[in-house]
């Protein structure tokens, strides 16, 4: 789809002018003052570019700019003006974050030339974009999914995890991320470090030496440095890094708000892992609950948003196949081969990859068919609600 442009001006004769000047090359809109601009912008119309005159009457071009900026921060944004004198200019690109400073009358040739750099900028940018949000999230849900079949009884919790700390975010009044997303689904990678046996006293709530502990303790040192190794994850490996090292939750500002983004979602990952945990080990999710409670290192503020999250525990459990299972799908018990090999723990959340694998296994008649699968991971099945844990402490 052709990105649009949009001129902002109080003179609808310069609007015109600019039609008449550009229409040829370029998908345009126009709009009539910075307040025409906003509504169309605040409605939820995007343009790669917006163009705006310096002087209008209630709001220059920097602070409708900036206004843009905080609404659409991909817009390429460019001031047109008459007034040229240095202030003006200084004041635009620093305020304003403007891409391209140009004076009235602008011959055709450079305006064109500006307008063309902004698209390819614009287009940039959202080439990065999707790389990020899309290939690169999916590559690593991929990474997640092989390990998951190497080490089924450690990485069907990454999901769970995720889930966890993605609602513990929002209930915390912060904006949940791709980087805070993806932290959650590997932040279980570092165990890999971790020999098996020790894995296994853990998931089976053995009781762990010294030794043991210090080496579970040490997997998001481990898991920093894999992915600090990865390109355009070096935030992601500072918040799984972060939960081995948590500050005294005294030492932290009152305000969540006020945290840096590594620390909120470290806090937000270590109630996660250490809420799942329990319940990987047997645990219910109030004995999990006042776990996290009773150790004392998260935030008691993250502690009290733990409380509010939703477990299912009344979600319908259907008995199936393989050739039943579907995307988004938890398992109720682990799915095994009939030489008892495990392939997934119980609590896995079914992606393609793993319902292709698992196919494959029962069409070689190797896999123990039927089992338990919970149908809905997000909302419970058949309209029944999730249940936040704080509902089941009681007095």
């Amino acid at each position: 789809m052709e990105q649009a442009i949009l001129f902002v001006d109080d003179e609808p004769h310069v609007l015109a002018g600019l039609k008449r000047q550009l229409r040829n090359r370029y998908v345009l809109e126009t709009a009539e003052g910075p307040e025409a601009a906003l509504r169309l912008i605040e409605e939820g119309r995007r343009f790669a570019i917006v163009v705006s005159d310096m002087r209008m009457p209630g709001m220059n071009g920097v602070e409708l700019l900036k206004r843009v900026r905080s609404v659409d921060p991909k817009a390429i944004r460019m001031v047109l003006t008459g007034q040229a004198d240095l202030n003006a200019t200084v004041g635009a690109v620093n305020i304003g974050n403007i891409f391209r400073f140009l004076t009235k009358p602008c011959p055709t040739e450079d305006m064109c030339a500006a307008l063309d750099a902004g698209l390819d900028q614009y287009r940039l940018v959202e080439t990065e974009r999707q790389l990020l949000e899309d290939t690169l999230q999916g590559s690593v849900g991929l990474l997640v999914d092989i390990l998951a079949m190497v080490a089924p009884s450690t990485f069907s919790r990454s999901g769970r995890v995720q889930r966890v700390m993605v609602q513990l975010i929002q209930l915390l009044g912060a904006e949940s991320t791709w980087e805070l997303e993806l932290a959650g689904k590997l932040s279980l990678i570092g165990y890999l470090s971790v020999p098996h046996d020790v894995l296994e006293k853990q998931r089976t709530g053995q009781i762990l030496n010294e030794d043991e502990v210090a080496l579970l303790a040490e997997h998001p040192v481990h898991a920093r440095g894999l992915l600090g190794k990865i390109p355009r994850l070096e935030n992601v490996a500072e918040i799984v890094g972060a939960q081995a090292r948590l500050p005294d939750p005294d030492s932290l500002p009152t305000a969540v708000t006020d945290w840096p983004v590594a620390t909120l979602g470290a806090q937000a990952l270590a109630a996660a892992v250490a809420f799942d945990e329990r319940l990987s080990a047997g645990g219910d999710a109030l004995a999990a609950y006042r776990a996290v409670h009773e150790a004392g290192c998260v935030h008691p503020k993250v502690v009290a948003a733990l409380g509010r999250v939703r477990v299912h525990e009344d979600a319908a459990v259907r008995l199936i196949g393989a050739s039943e299972l579907h995307a988004g799908m938890v398992l109720d018990e682990d799915v095994r081969t009939t030489d008892d090999h495990l392939l997934l723990s119980h609590g896995y959340e079914v992606t393609e990859p793993i319902i292709v694998r698992l196919r494959s296994h029962a069409s070689r008649g190797v896999l123990v068919e039927p089992f338990r699968v919970r149908v809905d991971a997000s909302e419970g099945a058949e309209g029944r609600e999730s249940t936040p844990v704080d509902s089941l402490v009681g007095d």
